[in-house]
């Protein structure tokens, strides 16, 4: 059986012609304060291209309590159900997968770039400037007859990208053509 949980964080939810809901307010039948699904505990269920919602609202504004119980259809009409919440809920509950929430897609993570190591170089600085992840950063590096100086140390994040002047050696550091 499905807990109930903050109509909020059922929220977004698919509805038959794909487009997806992703606020929902009811107002109080108390006071008329619009009452926000972060104010909702019940349970919410995609069914057939529509939303169906079973919750107890407590009003911010005057603390009191009513129940919603509506289908929203895939037109964004809501629809009120004349069951007893009860028995609502618990029809959703018995009928309804477990929730997993919606991931939003990862962005797509850029290739990481093909790293030299540093024994292919023929030559490079007598003295390291430091070190990296135990690997020692030279001031420069040379191969053939091109230079190439340190410039700083590879991230490896998907926002990061090499120059076309630029070499990635032993995977972290970073270094570019003089």
């Amino acid at each position: 059986m499905r807990k109930t949980d903050r109509i909020s964080h059922f929220l977004p939810m698919p509805v038959g012609n794909g487009d997806r809901i992703s606020k929902f307010s009811k107002k109080c039948p108390h006071c008329g304060h619009v009452v926000s699904a972060d104010h909702m505990m019940g349970v919410a269920s995609a069914m057939k291209g529509q939303i169906a919602l079973a919750a107890e609202a407590e009003c911010p504004a005057c603390r009191r309590s009513f129940p919603v119980s509506c289908v929203i259809t895939s037109d964004k009409k809501v629809l009120r159900v004349r069951l007893p919440l009860w028995a609502f809920r618990s029809y959703l509950q018995l009928i309804s997968p477990p929730f997993v929430p919606p991931v939003e897609p990862a962005a797509p993570v850029a290739a990481t770039p093909h790293s030299l190591s540093l024994d292919t170089f023929d030559d490079k600085a007598e003295i390291a400037l430091g070190s990296y992840q135990g690997r020692p950063i030279y001031a420069w590096l040379k191969t053939g007859n091109q230079y190439y100086d340190f410039e700083r140390v590879f991230a490896g994040n998907q926002f990061e990208r090499l120059d076309g002047n630029e070499l990635l050696v032993d995977t972290c550091l970073v270094y570019r053509l003089r």
